[in-house]
C-alpha cells in the first residue's frame, strides 16, 4: 500500500529534496518583503513584458477525520502544506509561473509527543497562465516526489503529470477572500470558488530520458481534481 496522500481536495528525480527545500528558503526570504502585497490577480492589460510581477505565499494545516480502519487512524492524523506561487514573466494576460509546494503528513502516536512525522513530499509545477475576464486556464507539467522519514516501510513514489486546468478568477485563496472582503457586491461571483485540473502522467519522454527516471512506483494514468469554496453569508456587512 502506498502513502502517497494525494487526495486533494477532491476525497479524492527533480529528486533531490535537499535542493528543493533551499530553492524554497531563497525564494522565500528574497522576495516575500517585496513581493507579497502584489499578490491580487489583476485582469488589466499590461504594456509590456514585465519580470517577476507577482509572488504569493500560502500555508495550511488539515486534520483527517473519519478513518476507515487503525492504520489510517495511525497514519493519516493532520497535513501540513507549504505554498509558493511565483509569477516569473508577464505580457499582457499571459503568465509564466513557478509553482513549489511542500506537504508534509504526521501520523498518532500514544505517547506524549501526539505527532509523529511520517512523509514529506515535493512538487514543482512550472505552468502557463492565461487569465480572462470570466477565469483562468492553466497548462503545465508538475514533477512531484514523495519521501518517507525515518522509515522505509514504502517504495518511493515519483511522477511527472501533464496538466489542463480552469478555474474562475479568484480560485487562489488570497484572491478568495479579499474579494469577499473588499468588494461591496455580494454576488455569486465573488462567493464561489471552482477550479477543476485534468492529469496525465507521463510514462516516458520520446526516449530523451530513461522511463524509470519519468515515473516510479505510480501505476495511475490519469487524474480529475475537482475544489470548489462557497459563502454562504457575511457577518458586518
Amino acid at each position: 500500500m502506498s502513502r502517497s496522500r494525494n487526495h486533494n481536495q477532491f476525497v479524492f528525480p527533480l529528486s533531490s529534496s535537499s535542493f528543493l527545500t533551499a530553492v524554497a528558503l531563497v525564494v522565500l526570504l528574497g522576495f516575500a518583503p517585496v513581493r507579497a502585497e502584489n499578490a491580487r490577480v489583476s485582469t488589466h492589460t499590461l504594456d509590456s513584458l514585465i519580470l517577476i510581477p507577482e509572488f504569493r505565499f500560502e500555508g495550511d494545516i488539515s486534520k483527517f477525520a473519519l478513518h476507515g480502519n487503525e492504520f489510517f487512524k495511525e497514519r493519516y492524523l493532520v497535513e501540513s502544506n507549504v505554498i509558493m506561487d511565483i509569477a516569473l514573466l508577464s505580457y499582457h494576460l499571459s503568465y509564466l509561473i513557478a509553482n513549489f509546494d511542500i506537504r508534509s503528513g504526521m501520523g498518532y502516536q500514544a505517547q506524549e509527543i501526539i505527532f509523529d512525522p511520517l512523509d514529506i513530499n515535493y512538487g514543482i509545477t512550472p505552468l502557463l497562465e492565461q487569465r480572462f475576464e470570466w477565469g483562468l486556464v492553466h497548462i503545465g507539467l508538475e514533477h512531484r516526489c514523495y519521501h518517507e522519514i525515518d522509515r522505509r516501510e514504502f517504495a518511493t513514489i515519483y511522477y511527472n503529470k501533464a496538466l489542463l486546468g480552469a478555474g474562475t478568477p479568484n480560485f487562489r485563496l488570497k484572491d478568495y477572500w479579499a474579494g469577499l472582503n473588499e468588494e461591496q457586491e455580494w454576488s455569486i461571483r465573488n462567493r464561489l470558488q471552482f477550479y477543476a485540473r485534468w492529469g496525465y502522467f507521463v510514462k516516458e519522454m520520446l526516449g530523451w530520458i530513461k522511463p524509470v527516471m519519468v515515473n516510479g512506483g505510480n501505476p495511475r494514468t490519469q487524474e480529475l481534481t475537482l475544489a470548489t469554496r462557497f459563502a454562504l453569508a457575511r457577518v458586518g456587512a
